[in-house]
């Protein structure tokens, strides 16, 4: 700054009018000056930005709000210990507490996901870690949900929230989220780096999307929350709003001034039920693999989850399948003997395989060492390489070069 700007500046404040210094805000205390009239007369001021008022709710900033929440589930024990694998490939061999479970979810102003998306709700739901008072409930356990929402009430108070919610999550030993692999986890990390803030780190992550696609996208007509909560857990949430309609009812809060809270309150009520809805769709999935049985499952995609960490269960369910006449089956089942070293099991599959690209294939391989065809081998060798793209067709290329000169060999032989 140069030495003119200094001075220019030093000017302006000694010559400015003071402040007038009103002395600390006591509620209820009364000016000597105020008469009765001005009191009776006396209208509230305009509620700025700043002021809104939100029912229901503590004011921890001047545009940042919270609420806690409780709700009866039905009876788990927090201290349960659920295996990580089948939620994810990252989790093999990672057991994972209840009681250490965070479920989050965000509501934002747009959903693309980009930096100019911001988060304006959120919600964290956690079980209960003391005991519930339902009547017989067994020792140890919990019937309790505890839920917090945050909100901001304008785009000032996105750092107070941003904050505490890194705080909050910082606690837990995993996050459950649905599609929060994609969208909420990244966008979330986004907000914390644009406030400043360092993202924390989520030792364990468990996205639900990706569970529930391989158990009913081939069942249902799509893995939305609201579809699994309808079909799967025969949950009716009575009025609700679509998520693509919940950024526009953030925005005309902010238009409407302190008295818009209504236009926000099925928003609150739709982010605050699809926390509850993760936790008991977890609930039900953990119990679900530990059993081998899962509501409505497609059995390939049971057991594709489940050949993570219990390959015995989930062949058991591919043979299951098979013997129901599920001929999509027999691709994994033949994978599964493979890995087994079951090697003549997976070849009597053979047979039952699609005339596609790698059914021709399994096929000449069949040819050529079961039924020692050489020249069957090398004709559906061919015809498997007429559709074969990429190194499925360098390997049939190399076949065939391999099989005609073995039949040559033993031409030349006879």
């Amino acid at each position: 700054m140069s030495r003119d700007l200094r001075t220019r500046l030093a000017g302006i404040r000694s010559t400015s009018t003071p402040r007038h210094d009103p002395g600390p805000f006591i509620l209820g205390a009364k000016t000597e000056t105020e008469t009765r009239a001005e009191k009776e007369t006396r209208a509230e001021p305009e509620a700025e930005p700043g002021q809104r008022m939100l029912s229901g709710w503590d004011r921890i900033s001047p545009h940042f709000w919270m609420r806690h929440m409780d709700s009866a589930v039905e009876p788990v024990n927090p201290g349960l210990e659920v295996d990580g694998a089948p939620f994810s490939i990252r989790l093999k061999d990672v057991r994972l507490s209840l009681a250490g479970m965070c479920f989050f979810d965000l509501e934002t102003t747009g959903l693309s996901g980009g930096t100019g998306t911001v988060a304006f709700l959120a919600t964290v739901g956690k079980f209960s870690a003391t005991s519930g008072s339902s009547p017989g409930m067994s020792s140890g356990m919990t019937d309790r949900f505890h839920t917090t929402q945050y909100i901001m009430d304008d785009y000032p108070g996105e750092s107070d929230m941003i904050h505490r919610l890194t705080v909050d999550l910082s606690e837990a030993q995993s996050i459950v989220t649905y599609n929060g692999g994609s969208f909420d986890l990244p966008l979330f990390r986004t907000r914390c780096i644009m406030n400043g803030l360092r993202p924390p780190e989520f030792p364990w992550h468990l996205d639900l999307l990706t569970v529930a696609r391989r158990l009913w996208r081939v069942v249902l007509p799509d893995c939305s929350l609201g579809t699994i909560e309808r079909e799967i857990l025969s949950i009716d949430r009575g009025p609700d709003l679509p998520g693509s309609a919940i950024p526009e009812r953030w925005f005309s809060y902010l238009r409407g001034g302190k008295g818009a809270q209504d236009v926000l309150d099925l928003v609150f009520s739709h982010n605050d039920h699809d926390v509850r809805t993760l936790a008991r769709l977890l609930s039900l999935l953990a119990q679900g693999f530990e059993s081998g049985q899962v509501f409505r499952a497609d059995p390939l995609g049971l057991a594709v989850l489940l050949g993570r960490s219990n390959p015995v269960l989930a062949l058991r369910i591919l043979e299951a399948a098979m013997a129901e006449g599920e001929t999509r089956a027999i691709k994994p089942l033949m994978r599964t003997y493979w890995k087994a070293g079951r090697h003549q099991e997976r070849m009597d599959l053979v047979p039952q395989l699609p005339e596609d690209t790698y059914g021709l294939y399994m096929k000449s391989v069949r040819a050529e060492k079961l039924d020692r065809d050489l020249e069957a081998a090398i004709c559906l060798a061919d015809q498997a390489l007429a559709n074969a793209s990429g190194s499925m067709a360098i390997r049939l290329e190399s076949r065939l070069k391999r099989l005609g000169l073995l039949l040559a060999v033993k031409g030349s032989a006879h």
